[in-house]
C-alpha cells in the first residue's frame, strides 16, 4: 500500500529539520524573511504546512515579536517538531493538527506562510485561494514553491510533487484576489535551484 503524504512526513520528522539545515534551507528562509518582510508589521501569523517550523522561525525574527503564531500541519510528528522549535517565538503559539481544507478562518491573519505546500496538493489553484482567504485585507501571503529545474525529477521520485513557473503562480494569486505579487529568488545552494518565493498582498477593502 502506498504511503500518504502525511505518512511520508511522519516518517521524515526525525531527520527533517537537521537535513533541511544541512542543505541550507533554514539560512535561506532567514535571508528571505530579512529581505522580503523587512517593512512588514504583523501581529497574527499562520504557518500552513509548517513542517519543522523553519519558515515561521525566520518570519518571527523579523521586526517585532508577533502576538499570535498558529502552526498547522497534517503530520502530528512534524507539528511536534515545530512546536518545540518555536516555543516562545510569539506571545502565544498555537498548534493545529489539520489540513489546509479544514481551515475555516476568513481574513484572520496579518501574515500567512506556506512553504512547499501547494505543489503537494491535488488542486494547487484552489489551495492558493484557500490560503488567500486566511489573509486579512491589507495582509500578506508568503509562499515558497518548487520551481522548474532538472533536480525536481529526483525529488519527485520521493514526494510526487509538482513545480510551477512564476507566471503560473502570479496568475493563480491574481485569481485568488491577491495583487502585487513579488517574486523573490534564493541566493545560493540547493534552495536557489529548487525554490522561488512569492510575496502577495491582499487588497484593503474599500470603505
Amino acid at each position: 500500500m502506498s504511503l500518504t503524504l502525511e505518512n511520508r512526513y511522519d516518517d521524515a520528522a526525525s531527520w527533517w529539520g537537521a537535513t533541511m539545515t544541512k542543505l541550507g534551507y533554514r539560512d535561506a528562509y532567514q535571508d528571505l524573511a530579512d529581505r522580503a518582510l523587512a517593512d512588514t508589521r504583523f501581529d497574527t501569523v499562520a504557518d500552513i504546512g509548517t513542517g519543522s517550523g523553519d519558515l515561521a522561525r525566520a518570519a518571527c525574527r523579523v521586526g517585532r515579536r508577533p502576538g499570535r503564531l498558529l502552526l498547522v500541519d497534517s503530520s502530528a510528528r512534524m507539528l511536534d517538531q515545530a512546536a518545540a522549535a518555536l516555543s516562545g517565538s510569539a506571545n502565544a503559539v498555537d498548534c493545529r493538527h489539520a489540513t489546509l481544507d479544514a481551515m475555516t478562518e476568513q481574513g484572520t491573519f496579518d501574515l500567512v506562510l506556506a512553504g512547499h505546500v501547494i505543489e503537494h496538493l491535488a488542486d494547487p489553484t484552489g489551495a492558493l485561494a484557500q490560503l488567500a482567504r486566511l489573509v486579512r485585507p491589507g495582509g500578506r501571503l508568503l509562499l515558497v514553491v518548487s520551481r522548474p529545474h532538472w533536480c525536481q525529477w529526483l525529488i519527485w521520485l520521493r514526494w510526487r510533487h509538482n513545480w510551477f513557473t512564476p507566471r503560473q503562480i502570479t496568475n493563480m494569486a491574481e485569481q485568488a484576489g491577491l495583487d502585487r505579487t513579488e517574486v523573490w529568488s534564493f541566493r545560493q545552494g540547493p534552495p536557489s535551484r529548487t525554490s522561488l518565493a512569492y510575496l502577495a498582498h491582499k487588497p484593503t477593502k474599500p470603505e
